[in-house]
């Protein structure tokens, strides 16, 4: 079996071509790693111009930066990850993904352990249960002012309607019992 390349191959231009592969494969890799950065930059930017009140319990800094430094650990991880596979001439890039969401994972997991988290969750579900409320006012009005019947109003026939119906029982009882 020969080893010689074929006729007409260019060596020169094949390392050429695989270098640019390699850097763009770089490249992307440092793009994904800036977007993975600037992602959990403005989680955090979000989280500290969100300062909690006073009354929130102390967890919330703890479960914070617990869930930075879990995160800071996944990127020196996949960075060494990164940097093994390069050494080996061959990236997994699932494994690097799958290294990132296991990462983002863990840190949210880390705020969302909290006290603090969970009175923010409460907080955005009475404030969504309140705009659902305001919401369904604002229908029942507008359609009460174009003429049609409210769920108020249906309930308040049907109930009149049980009574009429209890009566007429009543009614009907007494007339067998004569």
């Amino acid at each position: 079996m020969s080893h010689r390349p074929a006729e007409g191959f260019d060596i020169t231009e094949w390392a050429r071509l695989i270098e640019e592969a390699n850097e763009s494969m770089l490249e992307a890799t440092e793009r994904q790693v800036e977007t993975q950065t600037a992602l959990v930059d403005q989680w955090f930017d979000a989280l500290e111009d969100s300062r909690p009140p006073a009354e929130w319990p102390a967890d919330w800094f703890v479960g914070y930066t617990q869930a930075y430094e879990t995160w800071i650990d996944a990127m020196v991880e996949q960075y060494d990850l990164l940097l093994e596979d390069m050494e080996d001439g061959e990236v997994d890039l699932e494994r690097l993904r799958d290294g990132w969401v296991a990462a983002a994972n863990e840190s949210f997991k880390e705020l969302m352990t909290t006290d603090a988290f969970a009175a923010l969750q409460g907080q955005a579900i009475a404030a969504a249960l309140d705009a659902q409320e305001e919401s369904q006012q604002t229908a029942a009005e507008s359609l009460e002012s174009l003429g049609f019947a409210t769920r108020r109003d249906v309930r308040e026939v049907g109930d009149r309607l049980l009574e009429i119906e209890r009566r007429l029982h009543e009614l009907e009882s007494t007339l067998e019992d004569e």
